[in-house]
C-alpha cells in the first residue's frame, strides 16, 4: 500500500495527465513528436522515461517521444539549447551553461543527491581529497564541476591534481593507466564489484558538496512556443518514474527487451537499489526543486570561479504558473510602452522646473544616506552580539579540551604514543566540527545532527583505517537539530564509542559494520551505537575513552549502558551502547 504522501503525488499527476488527455482527444490529429536526449547509454538510470512510453502516459498526453542515447562526445545542454532535441537530462552544470547564455530551464530533479564520485582501486589507498594530490585523475574537463568544487572546499589548488580528459573506459582505471576516474555510484562501482575488484569512493557529498543529479530540462524557446506540451511531458515523465520505482523488476524486463542488453537483470536491479538511496522518493516528492538549494549550488560554483558572484536564477527554474507571452505580442507591447514613455518624459521635461528636480534629488539622496546609516548601525550591533556568543562558546569548549588533555595525561597508557595523539586529535576534531557546522549554517541556534554525525563518523573511519579491513559505517539522525552545547558532548560520546569499535571490534576481520542512530520522541532522545564485531575484547572497556563517554553521558543527564549480543544489523556477536537523555525539544 502506498504511503499517503505518495498517494497524494500520484493523484496530482493523474489529474495533470487527464487534462493532457482531454487536450489530445479534442484534437484528433496525430501525436506530436518530441525527442528526449539522455545523458548516457540505456540503463535503469532512465527507467522512468521508458515506463512513461511503455505504459502509454506520453500517448495519453498527446505525445510520441523519441528517447535518444548519448555517447562520449554528446553535449547534452547544446542538443536542447540549439534545437536538436526538445528535452534533455544533465547535472547541475546546467546552471553554468545558463549563466554563459544558453537559455535552458530546469523542469524537475530526479536525484535529490548526486551520484557523481571519484572512483579508485582499493590498493591505491585514495580516500580523502588530499590523497589525490599529484595523482592522475580522469574527469570530463568541461563538466563535472562538483569534483573541482570538492577539492576547492578542501583548499586543494586545481593544478595540484593531474586532470586528464575522460575516455569513458573503466579499463583505464583497472589497468592502472590512471589513478582515479569520475563515475556514478549507481553504475561503475557495481560493475567492479561483480568482477571481484575492490575499490574506494570519494563522494563530494562527504565534503559539503551536496548537489542534485539528473535534472530534466528544456529550452526557453520550447516553453514559450509549447507551454501545454511542456507541462504534459513533465507530468507524464514523473508518472513514469513513480511506476518504475514501484515496479523495478518490470522496468528491468522492459530495458532488456526493448532498449539494451548491456547489463543483465541482476545488474539492473542493483543499479535500481543504489538509485533509491539518491532519489529518496519515499520522503521527497519526485521532481522537487528547491530554489534555496540551487542558490547554494550557484554560490559554490561562484566560489570556484565557474560563474560570477552576481549570477541570477531568474528564469532558470520552471514555474508552470508563469505567464507565457507570444514574442510578437511582446515586441508590440514594448514598442508601445517605449513610445508612451518618450511622450511622458518630454512632457515632464517641459513642465518641471530645474529647482524642483534638484530638490527632489537632494531629498532622495538624503533619505538613502539615512537608511544606509541605520542599516550600518544594525549590522554593527548584530556583529557585536555574534562576537560575544562566539567568544563564550569558544571559551567553554577550550575548558573542555583542557579537561580532556588532563584526563589523557593521567591515563597510565602514556600520552605520547601516536595512537593516543590520534585519539586526542579526533576528540578535538569532533568539537571543531560541531562549531564548523553551526557557524557555516544560516542559524546559530542549532546543529544539523544528521549532517554532523555523518561527517564525524566518516572522518573516524578514515582516521582508523587499516590495511585489509573495510568498515561500513552509517550514521543517521533524521530531522534532528540540537544546540551546540548538547551537540558537542553528544558528538564526543559518539566519537569515543565509534573509536572503541574501530580499535577493538574487528581484530582478524576483513570487514565490519558500525551503526549510529539518534532518535527523538518529544523531548526524549535515544542514541544507539552498535557494531557487528566479536563482542567485548580484553581492555576494550577500561580506557579513558569510555570513562570520558560515561562522564559526558552523565553531563547530558543520561546513563550509558552496554548491551552485548545486540550488534549492528541484529548480529548476536556484536556490541551496542545505548544512551537516553532528555532536553528541551
Amino acid at each position: 500500500m502506498l504511503k499517503p504522501v505518495r498517494a497524494g503525488r500520484l493523484a496530482a499527476l493523474a489529474l495533470a495527465a487527464a487534462a493532457a488527455s482531454r487536450l489530445a482527444c479534442a484534437a484528433p490529429q496525430s501525436l506530436e513528436s518530441v525527442s528526449l536526449q539522455l545523458k548516457w547509454r540505456h540503463q535503469f538510470q532512465f527507467a522512468g522515461y521508458y515506463m512513461a512510453a511503455e505504459k502509454g502516459y506520453y500517448r495519453d498526453a498527446g505525445l510520441e517521444v523519441r528517447i535518444r542515447e548519448a555517447g562520449p562526445d554528446t553535449r547534452f545542454t547544446d542538443e536542447v539549447a540549439e534545437g536538436r532535441a526538445d528535452f534533455g537530462i544533465n547535472n547541475t552544470d546546467l546552471l553554468i551553461d545558463r549563466v554563459k547564455g544558453k537559455k535552458v530551464v530546469v523542469l524537475a530533479v530526479v536525484f535529490q543527491h548526486s551520484p557523481l564520485i571519484l572512483l579508485s582501486l582499493a590498493k591505491s589507498r585514495l580516500s580523502s581529497p588530499e590523497d589525490f594530490i599529484g595523482k592522475r585523475v580522469m574527469v570530463s574537463l568541461d563538466a563535472e564541476a562538483e569534483i573541482f568544487s570538492m577539492f576547492s572546499n578542501e583548499s586543494i589548488q586545481k593544478d595540484a591534481v593531474r586532470y586528464l580528459q575522460h575516455s569513458w573506459d573503466i579499463e583505464d582505471l583497472v589497468s592502472g593507466k590512471v589513478d582515479a576516474v569520475s563515475a556514478y555510484s549507481t553504475n561503475e562501482p557495481l560493475g567492479l564489484k561483480a568482477r571481484g575488484i575492490t575499490y574506494n569512493m570519494a563522494r563530494p557529498l562527504t565534503y559539503g558538496i551536496d548537489f542534485y543529479g539528473d535534472c530534466l530540462f528544456t529550452s526557453e524557446a520550447e516553453i514559450r512556443a509549447h507551454p501545454a506540451r511542456t507541462a504534459a511531458f513533465l507530468a507524464a515523465s514523473l508518472r513514469g518514474w513513480e511506476y518504475a520505482l514501484d515496479n523495478p523488476g518490470e522496468a528491468c524486463d522492459l530495458i532488456l527487451s526493448k532498449y539494451s542488453q548491456a547489463k543483465d537483470k541482476a545488474s539492473l536491479l542493483a543499479e535500481a537499489a543504489a538509485m533509491d538511496e539518491l532519489i529518496v522518493h519515499e520522503f521527497v516528492p519526485l521532481g522537487s526543486i528547491n530554489p534555496g538549494r540551487w542558490r547554494h549550488i550557484g554560490d559554490t560554483y561562484a566560489k570556484l570561479g565557474a560563474i560570477p558572484s552576481d549570477y541570477s536564477l531568474a528564469g532558470f527554474l520552471y514555474d508552470p504558473k508563469a505567464p507565457v507571452i507570444d514574442p510578437r505580442v511582446l515586441k508590440i507591447v514594448i514598442a508601445a510602452l517605449a513610445a508612451a514613455m518618450a511622450v511622458a518624459i518630454g512632457y515632464i521635461l517641459i513642465l518641471r522646473a530645474f529647482n524642483a528636480r534638484l530638490g527632489v534629488e537632494v531629498a532622495s539622496r538624503t533619505a538613502v544616506l539615512e537608511e544606509n546609516s541605520r542599516a550600518l548601525s544594525r549590522s554593527l550591533g548584530e556583529k557585536e552580539v555574534l562576537l560575544k556568543e562566539v567568544h563564550h562558546r569558544v571559551k567553554n569548549n577550550l575548558q573542555v579540551i583542557a579537561s580532556i588533555i588532563n584526563m589523557q595525561i593521567e591515563d597510565s597508557s602514556g600520552t605520547g604514543s601516536p595512537e593516543a595523539l590520534l585519539t586526542l586529535k579526533n576528540r578535538v576534531f569532533g568539537m571543531a566540527l560541531a562549531h564548523e557546522r553551526i557557524y557555516g549554517s544560516e542559524s546559530l541556534a542549532r546543529v544539523d545532527m544528521d549532517d554532523y554525525l555523518g561527517a564525524l563518523v566518516a572522518e573516524l573511519v578514515l582516521a582508523y583505517r587499516r590495511t585489509g579491513l573495510i568498515v561500513e559505517a552509517r550514521a543517521e539522525a533524521p530531522g534532528i537539530g540540537l544546540a551546540v552545547e548538547i551537540a558537542m558532548p553528544l558528538g564526543l560520546v559518539v566519537g569515543e564509542l565509534v573509536t572503541n569499535s574501530l580499535k577493538h571490534a574487528f581484530e582478524g576481520r576483513e570487514s565490519g559494520r558500525i551503526e549510529v542512530r539518534l532518535r527523538r520522541e518529544g523531548s526524549r532522545f535515544e542514541l544507539l551505537v552498535s557494531d557487528d564485531g566479536s563482542g567485548p575484547s580484553p581492555g576494550a572497556g577500561s580506557g579513558i575513552g569510555l570513562r570520558l563517554a560515561e562522564a559526558l553521558a552523565s553531563q547530558l543527564g543520561g546513563e550509558l549502558r552496554r548491551i552485548a549480543g545486540h550488534g549492528a544489523g541484529g548480529d548476536a556477536a556484536g556490541l551496542s551502547y545505548l544512551l537516553s537523555f532528555e532536553t528541551p525539544a
